[in-house]
């Protein structure tokens, strides 16, 4: 295997023993070497303030390997300009407490180019005092470091070697971290997460398939991994890479050290990888729903008590750890962005270019569609004011300028926010007046179009569907206007500029929906609507509660058609009726809302059919709550 030249070699390492963090760093270096090496145990070594201490700077157990003899074996390490003197000095001292010849291996390491240790070693072993003398310099070094590629970058990124392709996973980390304004505790991405961390390492020890841990941002994923290894598993830590092309891909996955490779790049070679005895673990922000979830790690919201513990730990305020902890949970990415330290980090270049703004900030009310369904793309067109294509290749391009941090990605035939709510803080202050006085048409034009579908029984909708007949708009568009309600909502309370007028636009919209819904005396319109009443609820509490509270304070209110508006199969009843306890309940968790959202419950739960009419208890919800 060719070794990689924008790696440390054994000038590099030559010049490094000038420095004086060589001399804590290289028995650092020994360990690591030690502990990737196969059959290496029981190994001890000393490293920085350690080395001064009396003993050997080290001892380990060998069962014999490319680079290392078979034996116990002692070590001592030298970085001083002269290694044969220190070689000379530490091995006299050590054979003077030799009584009768040792059954150890007398073993000398300097990162110096040494041109006379071989011969030296040889010379020294006459002697008889010790099974073996072996000494390793600059030259021997490197041959080892090249057999294991996790400990080659390490090095190098410590020497500071323009090193590119591929780093190891503590390194991202610490590269993370230190470019934010407070120290990030390791443990803030594993708060709450405990499930999820015991699965991951039952995975890694029992499963040799390819493991994927998804979450909102690509970068908590891999801040979670390195939390759970670090505290459980360093060992592994240190030969888990991140590997960001092709090229330094395949070099990594040729190698024949086992390494934890993590793939942040398109198209990897999977099969190159596994097939050398590597694991690999897969950061995704969306799972195909049709892929066997038992070898997926799916990362919730970090748990609000523990990140606020955590941050008053490394020395937060009270008020200000809640808010970064809120923020946190909201959008980890957005948390990053927040603290810091470079302002152009803080705003990525897809949020600046005023073009591909006037086109993402629409977007992002949209949230996600089908990008394959005719519908979708036409009301999508005119509502952005450009044509269809147009704006995905502008995605394409985005996804391609910008593959760690993108505003959009394409799965599954949709396209959908990376990050929803950290694009919503960047991007909808910039919304242009057009697009905002537009809004209120497009959600009415999406959420509530009559659907030649709608009504049909279940056997009448798949004869009709397979003759041709399809929704205007696929329900994944109707699905993420209406949460981009509640993201512009949440995104209004996190502004200053423009946000009376977003927050505005919601209620406006909102008031609309239901107001025109809960007029239709046929009910269609509320059925249409029905699956988005959560978000609705969300998005404008007061407006929704005051809404359903005067149409069942009429004489005949519309909301009663929502036990009625489907029909019953062997999986009970289909009617849309749970969609509206689902946005009561939730708004019941709201200490605002709690007595007004209960108030409604209870009236709707007094003029609601019986359970085996509507397939609902709607008394017992409200006991429930």
């Amino acid at each position: 295997m060719d070794s990689n030249p924008l790696l440390v070699n054994w000038r590099d390492l030559d010049r490094w023993a000038d420095t004086q963090e060589s001399k804590g760093f290289f028995p650092e270096l020994m360990r690591r070497l030690l502990a990737q090496t196969p059959g290496v145990s029981n190994i001890n070594i000393r490293a920085r303030e350690g080395t001064a201490a009396p003993g050997w700077d080290g001892t380990a157990t060998s069962d014999g390997s490319p680079y290392l003899p078979a034996g116990e074996l002692r070590f001592e390490f030298g970085t001083n300009q002269q290694p044969k003197s220190k070689a000379d000095e530490d091995y006299n001292k050590r054979a003077a407490q030799v009584a009768e010849k040792s059954t150890e291996v007398f073993v000398f390491a300097t990162p110096r180019n040494w041109a006379g240790a071989a011969d030296w070693a040889k010379q020294r072993s006459g002697e008889n005092k010790f099974a073996s003398i072996e000494a390793y310099d600059a030259h021997r070094l490197e041959g080892w470091l090249q057999l294991l590629p996790a400990v080659h970058y390490w090095i190098s990124e410590q020497i500071g070697k323009p090193v590119s392709g591929a780093q190891t996973l503590t390194s991202w980390w610490e590269r993370l971290r230190r470019n934010c304004v407070i120290e990030v505790p390791t443990g803030f991405h594993t708060a709450g997460r405990h499930q999820q961390a015991d699965k991951l390492l039952d995975l890694l020890a029992t499963s040799e398939k390819v493991l994927s841990i998804q979450a909102a941002w690509r970068n908590d994923t891999l801040a979670f991994l390195h939390a759970v290894l670090c505290e459980k598993r360093p060992a592994e830590l240190e030969r888990t890479m991140v590997v960001s092309d092709p090229e330094a891909w395949r070099y990594l996955a040729m190698q024949s050290s086992a390494l934890i490779l993590i793939p942040v790049f398109d198209n990897p070679d999977i099969g190159l990888a596994l097939g050398n005895g590597h694991r690999v673990i897969h950061p995704v922000i969306v799972v195909n729903e049709s892929r066997d979830d038992g070898d997926i790690v799916r990362l919730p919201k970090i748990d609000r008590q523990g990140g606020f513990n955590l941050l008053t730990g490394a020395g937060l305020d009270y008020s200000l750890a809640d808010k970064r902890t809120s923020l946190a949970r909201r959008s980890m990415s957005a948390f990053y962005r927040r603290i810091s330290l470079d302002n152009e980090r803080k705003r990525p270049e897809w949020a600046i270019d005023r073009e591909t703004v006037s086109v993402l900030a629409p977007l992002i009310l949209i949230g996600t569609w089908d990008a394959d369904h005719l519908g979708d793309r036409s009301e999508i067109s005119w509502f952005v004011d450009l044509d269809a294509n147009k704006i995905d290749s502008l995605l394409d391009e985005l996804l391609e300028a910008y593959p760690l941090d993108p505003p959009f990605i394409r799965s599954g035939g949709q396209w959908y926010p990376v990050d929803a709510m950290d694009a919503a803080v960047l991007l909808l202050p910039k919304l242009s007046e057009v697009h905002r006085i537009r809004w209120e048409e497009f959600v009415t034009r999406v959420l509530l179009c009559e659907d030649p579908l709608e009504g049909l029984s279940f056997s009448d909708l798949i004869i009709a569907q397979f003759e041709g007949e399809r929704s205007p708009v696929s329900s994944t568009l109707r699905q993420g206007v209406g949460r981009s309600l509640v993201l512009a909502s949440i995104c209004s309370e996190k502004q200053t500029t423009r946000a009376p007028s977003i927050a505005q636009c919601v209620d406006d919209i909102v008031k609309s929906l239901l107001n025109a819904a809960l007029h239709d005396e046929s009910g269609r319109m509320l059925s249409r609507l029905a699956p988005c009443l959560p978000s609705l609820a969300e998005a404008s509490p007061s407006v929704f509660l005051t809404s359903f509270e005067d149409d069942l304070n009429g004489d005949e209110p519309v909301t009663m058609l929502l036990c009625n508006d489907g029909e019953s199969d062997l999986f009970g009843s289909s009617a849309s009726i749970h969609y509206l306890l689902m946005a009561i309940e939730l708004l019941c968790w709201s200490p605002d809302f709690f007595g007004k959202s209960v108030r409604l419950l209870i009236n709707f739960a007094a003029l609601v059919p019986s359970e085996e009419e509507t397939g609902y208890c709607v008394e017992g919800q409200c006991h429930r709550v």
